[in-house]
């Protein structure tokens, strides 16, 4: 009797939904990280269609949810990434994300605080985007704002970025969660 076949089976790719506040820093850096891992098991899909709020985000990821369930092609996780400034709607926004299975990536006045937490830990209140950039070209002379090599200039410390991001959310949990 013929011994049985094996058969290969492949890990089917996640598909990943990253739509951006930013038109240029955001995209520019997941895409760097869409084109580092295009090898790989992920599937990430940047949305650059101009939105103006947090809350139009939202509607959008989910019109695109679902679209891509209707097309039987859904996303295994969908977020959205803003600033968290002075937006009066963030509670809403919150709201309707989480009640429609979409994850929100915010930092405080800009994304780059995400770049400089590569570098250092930081909770300084910072009030406006030059502060932060300026701090940030002690580590990145040649920085600019829509510098399209940017996840492989940061990259290699990811890990820190991570831990220390976790450490930012921790010291702010008091004020997310009001």
């Amino acid at each position: 009797m013929p011994k049985p076949r094996k058969t290969q089976s492949r890990d089917v790719r996640k598909r990943i939904l990253i739509i951006c506040e930013g038109e240029k820093t955001e995209p520019l850096y997941f895409t760097g990280i869409k084109n580092d891992i295009r090898a790989s098991a992920l599937n990430i899909q940047i949305s650059k269609r101009p939105k103006n709020s947090a809350l139009q985000l939202v509607e959008e990821a989910i019109e695109l949810k679902e679209i891509a369930k209707s097309e039987n092609n859904e996303y295994d996780s969908i977020w959205i990434v803003i600033d968290k400034d002075s937006y009066s709607k963030f509670e809403e926004t919150v709201s309707m994300a989480e009640s429609n299975g979409i994850n929100i990536a915010f930092s405080s006045i800009s994304f780059e605080i995400w770049y400089l937490l590569h570098f250092k830990f930081t909770s300084k209140p910072w009030s406006k985007y030059s502060d932060i950039e300026k701090e940030l070209l002690k580590y990145i002379p040649d920085y600019y704002k829509s510098n399209s090599d940017m996840y492989e200039k940061l990259k290699d410390k990811t890990s820190t970025a991570i831990t220390n991001a976790k450490k930012l959310r921790e010291h702010h949990k008091s004020d997310l969660e009001s």
